[in-house]
């Protein structure tokens, strides 16, 4: 579910440094503060900090003249080294150094500095190991970020004295199964939230026992993408917490165990405030279980995609009433599913099947009881686009290789004229192509639509990144000068493939434009060419034995 705009993650990242930089100045620099912030008496030394600080940083983007959000809420890291004149900043709550390339340098000794910082974010920041001695110092800390640094974490006693920590993310560093049991032993009683993502944790240090206090309270636990087996992990989920609301387990080695058998047995052990389960990209077997069961029923999020499930689907999925994501890909699920399944699932935004040995059946005029934002079918069996192609929300749509046809213009609603990523590709839709003015990434090909390119020169050029309309209907001259301009103008394209189709003329000199293009397929086109130059460019490889086939 890496998808350059800024994204929502730097989004909040970047405002989280605009805070963090406006609590700097409302203590360090005195003379641009408003009347009201003027009444704010600071000393001398705090005063002085922030040019001191901004001496000892390199900001690649342009001068660092001031701290503002015009000179800081860019993606370009800082460099340099952290003058110790921060720690003047006795006021300082909010400190945000993340995703910045400090050069592996040290940080300044706190010493009883910085005693009332709350929050300390260092994620991805480069800064020396020699950090993991010194957050005991801050007792009042409650959030902690070291993700991303490539440490090995080998002692935690600094963890001892931070008794109102609620989030810690350990992420990208190495703990390591020598240092697991001394890791749960020094957590925090008031911890809710920890993230132990790519940590190298093994399958054996889960069969360890957590500390009781600890699970009391425990909200979010985070340990994806390590190498845990299934018959430690399973054990380790008997001791959760009651108030468990998250448990992200994707992409480990989970096998030998079904959702059937243990797993859902030490969910029954807890309470039912499970909203969000994430089990990608694992070895799990077996059939699906009973989700009436008390454990299931809060759940909102539900990804078990990537796994090896298989038996009849169950129609118990229908008890999950606030369920808002279902992804169950690549599994090997077959059976029947009715409207039945689907009546109780009101709240579902997010639904994926594909790859599996489904059926869908339902009438035509079916209309789904959600709204639906991403819908994704491909390879099952539905032969109709129902009710669930007409979310006036509906942004992402794949329903490839399936067996539905009819006018494509005529079966999808006015609504999805919203969507940005659509796949329909390998099925027997015919007519006018349809025209979709916000599309980003388009994928018709191998349907049976018939004409030319003039419905795609309605799309708005900035969005358009990837197009893919191959397979032999298509026609027209790719010279018509409205096609000329359409191609020309899409500034944001990055692959267009037009194979296989029965276009002709002159290949369009507009293409030049497209100064993102890295892929672009005309084979089996143009059979009447007599001309075509490609010099001025920086072609590699093999000419394609496709152009042994243009006669002319």
């Amino acid at each position: 579910m890496n998808l350059k705009t800024i994204s929502s993650r730097r989004l909040f990242q970047l405002l989280d440094l605009f805070l963090g930089l406006f609590l700097l100045i409302k203590f360090a620099n005195g003379s641009n503060l408003s009347a009201r912030e003027d009444r704010i008496l600071c000393k001398d030394k705090e005063r002085q900090a922030q040019p001191e600080l901004k001496q000892s940083l390199v900001d690649d983007h342009g001068p660092f003249s001031s701290w503002g959000i015009r000179d800081c809420c860019h993606d370009e890291p800082l460099r340099g080294t952290i003058n110790p004149s921060l720690l003047q900043l006795q006021h300082l709550n909010f400190l945000y150094l993340s995703d910045n390339d400090f050069g592996g340098s040290q940080f300044p000794d706190f010493n009883g500095s910085l005693s009332r910082l709350r929050y300390l974010n260092i994620a991805n920041a480069g800064l020396s190991w020699r950090i993991l001695n010194q957050p005991g110092n801050l007792s009042r800390l409650e959030f902690l970020d070291l993700g991303g640094n490539n440490y090995s974490v080998i002692s935690f006693d600094w963890l001892y004295h931070l008794s109102f920590l609620k989030y810690l993310d350990l992420s990208s560093n190495h703990v390591g199964e020598n240092s697991w049991l001394k890791l749960v032993n020094k957590l925090p009683l008031h911890l809710e939230n920890l993230q132990l993502r790519s940590c190298g944790l093994h399958g054996i240090i889960l069969s360890q026992p957590l500390n009781g206090s600890f699970a009391s309270l425990i909200r979010v636990i985070n340990v994806s993408r390590n190498r845990l087996t299934s018959s430690s992990a399973l054990k380790w989920l008997t001791n959760i917490s009651s108030n468990l609301a998250e448990l992200n387990l994707e992409y480990n080695n989970l096998i030998q165990a079904s959702l059937n058998g243990s797993l859902s047995k030490g969910f029954s052990l807890a309470s039912s405030k499970l909203v969000v389960l994430v089990l990608d990209g694992n070895q799990l077997t077996g059939p699906l279980p009973n989700f009436c069961n008390n454990a299931f029923m809060s759940l909102e999020e539900l990804d078990i995609s990537h796994n090896r499930f298989n038996g009849t689907v169950t129609e118990s999925l229908g008890c999950l009433s606030r369920l808002k994501h279902l992804l169950a890909s690549r599994n090997s699920i077959e059976g029947i599913i009715s409207k039945t399944l689907f009546e109780n699932l009101t709240e579902l935004l997010s639904l994926d099947l594909s790859l599996n040995y489904l059926t869908l059946n339902f009438k035509s005029d079916w209309v789904a009881p959600f709204r639906l934002r991403h819908l994704s079918l491909s390879f099952c069996k539905t032969p109709y686009l129902f009710g669930y192609g007409t979310s006036p929300y509906l942004y992402f749509l794949n329903l490839s290789n399936n067996q539905m046809s009819g006018i494509l213009p005529d079966l999808l609603s006015p609504n999805t004229l919203l969507i940005t990523e659509m796949d329909l590709s390998s099925n027997m839709f015919d007519g006018l192509l349809p025209l979709l003015p916000y599309i980003n990434v388009l994928n018709l090909a191998k349907n049976r639509f018939t004409g030319s390119l003039d419905p795609f020169c309605k799309i708005t050029s900035k969005y358009l990144t990837f197009l893919e309309v191959s397979g032999k209907l298509l026609s027209g001259e790719l010279s018509e000068w409205e096609i000329l301009t359409f191609l020309g103008s899409l500034f944001s394209l990055k692959a267009l493939n037009l194979h296989n189709n029965n276009f002709s003329g002159e290949i369009p000199l507009s293409l030049k434009d497209c100064s993102n293009l890295i892929f672009l397929d005309l084979s089996e086109n143009l059979p009447s060419l007599v001309f075509l130059s490609l010099q001025a460019n920086d072609f590699n490889g093999r000419i394609p034995a496709n152009f042994c086939w243009l006669a002319h």
